[in-house]
């Protein structure tokens, strides 16, 4: 055995010690080692990229950022630009309302205006010099982010149901869960909200961490062999639970998806009709047990899989798990 076989096989070692032990950032580390020696990998010295204008040459497709390199806005120090083409290249040509709290320029609005080529362009800064940077599809209202009465007149006087809006403002905890307090529910049914620089409040990342959550909620003691069924969540289920499909992480940037929670996906089945279809498999695996049986065979996994098909795995796990059940 040579050095390195030997030094990956104990790394192996004190990772499963490791896991064990529920350490599991250790046991990554120590199986990325491992895995590093057995492969032969060199260590990388991560370099950033030079410049915008080199990530344009090798991501010709990315327009955000090619857009970014003529308006400079401060998005590019943090990397977002990848981040929101990611996110906003597919709404771009139907997005009709785009939000930007926090304006301080025209250089992120004129941005937006130029990507969004059919949606108007809603700046909020308190500046009262920002008002300057209206025309064209952009309008900038004057207004604190932390004024109630003034975020209920911005989502009346524009009609709401905006596609996208983005907390670039006064980056504290409370603003950010002020305004999305009242921004979020006043996206259209599936926009897309955005908050910048999460880096210094805890409060809002534990909130979003938590998010992921509520949108994996399952109601207590639900069967979770049934999901198909979970068309709908019980009364009393909290509107964000019900109301959001989606979070994404990124460096000091988090994407927030608005979504009809769980009917978002098309492959659920109304309850009635689930468990109709239940009955149908039920009875197709209770054939394929009497042909077994008529057989002289063994009833297990494997000859039903071989009776039924891979596809009936799930129904026949559900018969052997107990075969005297209806459902």
């Amino acid at each position: 055995m040579d050095q390195l076989e030997s030094e990956s096989k104990v790394l192996l070692a004190d990772a499963l010690i490791a896991e064990q032990n529920g350490d599991w950032l250790n046991a990554i580390e120590k199986r990325e080692s491992a895995i590093s020696k057995s492969l032969g990998r060199q260590a990388i010295d991560p370099k950033p990229r030079t410049s915008i204008l080199d990530y344009q040459l090798t991501n010709p497709e990315n327009d955000l950022e090619a857009l970014g390199n003529i308006h400079h806005p401060s998005k590019i120090s943090h990397d977002y630009l990848r981040r929101y083409w990611r996110h906003f290249q597919e709404i771009r040509m139907s997005a009709r309302k785009v939000v930007e709290v926090g304006v301080q320029t025209a250089r992120s609005i004129e941005m937006w205006e130029e990507f969004f080529p059919n949606a108007i362009i809603l700046g909020i800064d308190i500046d009262p010099a920002c008002a300057d940077f209206s025309g064209g599809r952009k309008k900038v209202f004057i207004g604190d982010q932390m004024n109630e009465a003034f975020l209920m007149e911005f989502i009346n006087e524009t009609g709401g149901n905006f596609d996208v809006v983005i907390d670039d403002g006064l980056h504290t905890t409370h603003s950010m869960f002020k305004t999305f307090s009242y921004l979020y529910p006043a996206l259209q049914s599936h926009g897309i909200y955005v908050i910048e620089d999460i880096q210094a409040n805890p409060e809002v990342v534990r909130f979003l961490g938590n998010l992921m959550n509520y949108i994996n909620y399952v109601p207590p003691n639900f069967d979770l062999r049934n999901w198909p069924k979970l068309t709908a969540f019980p009364t009393g289920t909290p509107w964000l639970y019900r109301n959001t499909v989606g979070v994404a992480f990124y460096r000091y940037i988090a994407f927030i998806e608005r979504g009809f929670n769980p009917r978002d996906n098309p492959f659920l089945r109304e309850p009635v009709e689930f468990d109709k279809g239940l009955v149908e498999h039920r009875a197709n695996v209770m054939k394929a047990v009497r042909a077994l049986e008529n057989e002289g065979k063994s009833i297990n996994r494997e000859n039903l899989i071989e009776k039924l098909g891979r596809l009936e795995r799930v129904h026949i796990d559900r018969y052997l798990l107990d075969p005297t059940s209806v459902n």
